[in-house]
């Protein structure tokens, strides 16, 4: 730094220079866990790298995906029982209305 207390070009080069490294290590870290057979795989890669800025974001950004995804899903289902579950006793309730009416004729 100067007298000034600013930095100078060589100081703000040098650390560009090593944010610019750092950055290319997350890309170089990105791509090998794009290339990973699987999810797991994936996700393995991510957490063995999650001081890395981009992998962390990655990693907490598949994590949400997963918990909303699975609450979608849970969601879903629980239709789709409810649903089933109605059917069945209209169903039911249909069978003994037309086995009561039998009994009469």
């Amino acid at each position: 730094m100067s007298l000034s207390g600013k930095r100078s070009s060589s100081d703000l080069d040098v650390c560009l220079e090593k944010q610019l490294e750092r950055f290319e290590w997350q890309l170089k870290i990105l791509k090998e866990v794009l290339s990973a057979n699987g999810s797991s795989e994936r996700a393995e890669l991510l957490k063995h790298h999650t001081e890395e800025e981009g992998c962390a974001l990655v990693l907490s950004i598949l994590d949400k995906v997963r918990t909303e995804t699975t609450a979608d899903l849970n969601v879903l289902h629980e239709r789709k029982s409810k649903s089933a579950v109605e059917e069945h006793e209209r169903h039911v309730e249909g069978f003994i209305v037309c086995a009561v009416c039998s009994h009469f004729l």
